[in-house]
């Protein structure tokens, strides 16, 4: 499982230094969650540490006006190996998700895949009951599949390609929650996937349309719809998606050389060398 590890200074500069450790919005992310986590494990009998069911999210909670819970529910959380390992991929994951939206971006789509299904499950909660949400799982997860809208070719164990690594779990949470007639967590799973197809899909990312283009050609609909963004914003979120997706098709050629790149790869990777060459001719 190899991946771009540096993170790019061109899309992204970090919010301060801690040291000489440059702190981007993931890291930040992650030292906030660890921090947050230390209090709870080891304050549980701190009254500051109860303080912390007052940032957990529920209907009710809306209701009485507890606006921030929809952003501080990802926060409360107690230590233990899961907890250890989701953050690491998070880290690793977000990163590259920060990579290329930038910080600024990368913090409003943390953000919105935080609040977004939480307020789906308010406006469900007359017909599925009271959910609560605890716990950064489903943020991060969603952060996951955004980093696989980004790039679903990227190679993890054993060569499986992220995108069908995603559709495992996904497939397996679903049918779970289905057997067990857990609609609250169904529904919460699902919010934070829309959600961040969603948003990658107004950012410009390629395989979210290609997915929505073949919805739209399979139902034989046509939507128009119409762009608030100019054109040359378009022209550079495209620019810089496709930069990113040569760079990762780069590193794999360097690690496991040019026949291991899918049909799809090499087509980037010939359309981006004609656009060099057409660009050089006078």
């Amino acid at each position: 499982m190899t991946f771009n590890a540096t993170r790019s200074t061109q899309t992204h500069q970090p919010l301060f230094y801690l040291g000489k450790i440059p702190m981007d919005a993931t890291n930040t992310l992650v030292a906030l969650h660890a921090l947050t986590a230390l209090v709870v494990t080891f304050g549980s009998g701190w009254a500051a540490a109860t303080w912390f069911n007052e940032l957990v999210y529920s209907a009710t909670a809306l209701k009485e006006f507890r606006i921030w819970t929809l952003l501080s529910y990802p926060f409360v959380h107690a230590i233990d190996i899961w907890f250890a390992v989701g953050l690491y991929f998070f880290w690793r994951f977000g990163g590259e998700v920060e990579n290329l939206l930038g910080t600024r971006k990368f913090i409003w789509f943390y953000a919105a895949l935080t609040a977004l299904p939480a307020l789906g499950l308010f406006v469900l909660s007359p017909f599925i009951g009271d959910l609560p949400l605890v716990g950064e799982g489903s943020v991060h997860f969603a952060i996951f599949v955004g980093f696989a809208l980004m790039y679903p070719s990227a190679a993890m164990w054993f060569n499986i390609q992220v995108k069908w690594f995603v559709l495992f779990i996904v497939g397996v949470q679903t049918l779970q929650y289905l057997g067990y007639k857990s609609w609250g967590s169904l529904a919460a799973l699902w919010f934070s996937i829309l959600a961040a197809f969603t948003i990658l899909h107004i950012e410009g990312v390629r395989s979210c349309h290609f997915m929505t283009g073949w919805i739209q050609a399979k139902l034989n609909i046509k939507i128009v719809t119409k762009s608030k963004s100019s054109p040359k914003k378009q022209n550079t979120v495209q620019s810089i998606t496709r930069t990113k997706e040569i760079d990762v098709i780069l590193d794999k050629i360097s690690e496991t050389g040019f026949q291991s790149l899918t049909p799809e790869e090499k087509a980037i990777l010939d359309e981006s060398s004609s656009r060099y060459s057409n660009r050089k001719k006078p």
